[in-house]
């Protein structure tokens, strides 16, 4: 076998596993970030304890199908083969999608099946487990990938124990071995760090509508260390380049807050600081048209940049879960990123990969070049293999650790000689803290509560205000960064973005944000970017003045496209956002520059020209008088 063609961490992952099942130990714990190979290295520790006669067969779990077909993807293991110069002419691989009296009658060395058919039929697997150890005398492998999503007080969890418990010896695989509950991942040993008392007050509904039921309850706060048995972190991926650099393109929403019928405008998302309100204010704000737009259209134009190198590289957007019956019969969000997609890119072919009967369908499709644009909910992403993607666009809600990186990682993969991507999302104290905790290798500290229940009584429910209801007003630009720690000032967008417009070989490996730093280093401006030929001429009266004729047309534009009497604040920032965004676009302005910056007296020329054309388009619908 061609050792040296793995990676080093998954060499000493490999070497790790295959002592600990030698002797017996039940559970072992390998971290391994995304994009880096734990597939490969869960197909060599098979294939090697069964070339040598140790084990019987292996069984992989995941959880969603997508991924348990991946892993016993016939292609993917014939290219492990040819890459590690395996010498095993009969491997037998399949998918278990149902039960079977024995899954392994025809010598599977490999099965894979979706934790929850285990899950639903443990006592089966049990008994199979058990009759393998009696007719052999050897153990059953069960690997179980992205094993953070089970704990020790959930049924996944209990699964993997039971399976344990049967006879099997368990190989627990993740790259982000925490949970955002706190609950322990069966499996990973772990020591205490600090623990402390703790008073949880809980309220339930009371037996009649005006009573509220509290709860009381004491314990200890415990703050753990898990300890796998191996870990490759992040940080090692990207000095070897394993891994894409992932910059970190954030834009700011500005949130109109309404409290007790009075109206605060100017507070921004990334100025929240309560987890909770975060939640609450992203749950609204990844949904509105505005937010959609704006996240659509710098996914549009990085992903044109990355297409001037390679005209394969694609993009993903995450969206998030139904929250009505409703909204789940139509996938109302995904939809609504897809319409956004097709109307500020018509050469993109968007593809909406959420529904489970579809879903796998489009994922292999997508995988294989149909479609440009892949839109996904979280779970449908577990473990997405397609290195073309190089843009992603967040727009999902959810913010832990693990779904975070799960979601970031998916476009890490070097593709083609490109070595970089860039991840666009609303910018949140969350997310920002969960991005550099990634990228400085902190963590591995999980808490958990260990809790009684002391006192119960009921009381009168408290008829308290409402909590505040979030509208979006704007969108702002905001600093940037990337997987090595580079960061770019806001007020550097239009100079990169004129850099790589210019010099388009520059994004196959560099991030923006590395391109910032280094443009402020040389004091690179944009000016300095123009040829002798593009040159034009700029005073600041005559800038000035098209400015303000610019803001008349839009504020008109605006106006005119409400109807009479159906004023709308909402409605009104969505529209004259949208005639700057076409504006911008067609007279070749980055997007994200405010008007104020822009110097060069053509292109405030042709946002001018871009509206007035957008009004003679409009005049039969609207009434409009030019300035």
């Amino acid at each position: 076998m061609k050792w040296d063609a793995l990676r080093e961490g998954q060499q000493k992952a490999i070497e790790i596993a295959i002592a600990r099942y030698r002797a017996s130990e039940p559970y072992t714990a390998l971290v391994l970030p995304t994009r880096y190979g734990k597939s490969d290295v869960m197909r060599l520790v098979a294939v090697t304890l069964w070339q040598d006669g140790f084990m019987p067969c292996a069984l992989a779990l995941s959880p969603n199908v997508v991924l348990a077909a991946q892993l016993s993807n016939a292609k993917k293991w014939n290219e492990a083969v040819v890459r590690y110069a395996i010498d095993a002419p009969d491997l037998r691989i399949r998918t278990l999608s149902h039960l079977e009296v024995r899954p392994n009658a025809n010598g599977e060395l490999f099965l894979s099946a979706t934790i929850q058919l285990v899950q639903r039929n443990i006592d089966f697997f049990c008994d199979w487990i058990e009759s393998v150890l009696t007719l052999t005398g050897r153990r059953v492998i069960v690997f179980v990938d992205e094993s953070h999503t089970g704990s020790d007080v959930n049924d996944w969890g209990d699964a993997v124990a039971e399976l344990v418990k049967a006879g099997a010896r368990a190989m627990l695989l993740t790259a982000t071995p925490e949970r955002s509950d706190g609950k322990r991942i069966p499996g990973f040993a772990f020591e205490t760090v600090d623990e402390e008392p703790v008073s949880l007050t809980v309220s339930r509904p009371g037996l009649e509508p005006h009573l509220v039921r509290i709860e009381l309850y004491e314990g200890t706060k415990r703050t753990l260390r898990l300890i796998p048995d191996h870990q490759t972190a992040f940080r090692d991926a990207w000095q070897e380049n394993a891994l894409c650099k992932v910059g970190f393109i954030p834009f700011d929403v500005d949130l109109s807050i309404t409290e007790g019928g009075e109206t605060r405008r100017g507070v921004l998302l990334s100025s929240l600081e309560n987890r909770r309100e975060v939640r609450r204010a992203l749950s609204k704000a990844v949904r509105h048209a505005i937010v959609i737009r704006e996240g659509v259209d710098r996914l549009v134009g990085e992903l044109r940049r990355f297409r001037s190198r390679r005209s394969e590289a694609a993009a993903i957007v995450f969206c998030g879960n139904d929250e009505t019956k409703e909204e789940a019969g139509v996938n109302e969000h995904a939809h609504q990123i897809k319409k956004a997609i097709e109307e500020l890119a018509p050469e993109l072919r968007p593809i909406i990969a959420t529904s489970a009967d579809e879903g796998k369908q489009r994922l292999e499709a997508f995988a294989d070049g149909v479609g440009d644009v892949l839109i996904v909910k979280q779970m449908a992403s577990l473990g997405l293999d397609i290195p073309r993607l190089k843009v992603g666009l967040d727009l999902s809600p959810v913010r832990t650790q693990a779904a975070y990186v799960q979601r970031m990682m998916r476009i890490a993969t070097p593709f083609a000689g490109i070595m970089h991507c860039e991840w666009i999302c609303p910018d949140d104290v969350v997310g920002r803290a969960l991005f550099e905790k990634l990228v400085r290798d902190e963590g591995g500290d999980a808490r958990t509560n260990d809790v009684e229940l002391t006192a119960s009584y009921e009381k009168e429910r408290d008829e308290s205000a409402p909590a505040p209801i979030f509208g979006i007003g704007g969108i702002d630009l905001t600093d940037f960064l990337d997987s090595q720690l580079h960061q770019g000032k806001k007020d550097q967008w239009s100079v990169v973005q004129t850099l790589v417009t210019a010099f388009p070989d520059l994004i196959e490996n560099h991030s923006l944000a590395e391109l910032a730093e280094r443009a402020a280093l040389f004091g690179i401006v944009p000016a300095a970017l123009v040829t002798p030929d593009q040159q034009v001429q700029d005073t600041s009266v005559a800038t000035q003045v098209l400015r303000e004729q610019i803001n008349d047309l839009a504020n008109q534009l605006t106006a005119n496209a409400i109807q009479p009497g159906f004023y709308d604040q909402k409605r009104y920032q969505e529209i004259r956002s949208e005639v700057f965004v076409r504006a911008y676009r067609e007279a070749g302005v980055p997007r994200g520059v405010k008007l104020d910056q822009v110097t060069d007296i053509l292109m405030l020329e042709g946002i001018k020209g871009s509206m007035e054309r957008m009004a003679e388009e409009w005049s039969s619908q609207y009434r409009l008088e030019l300035p």
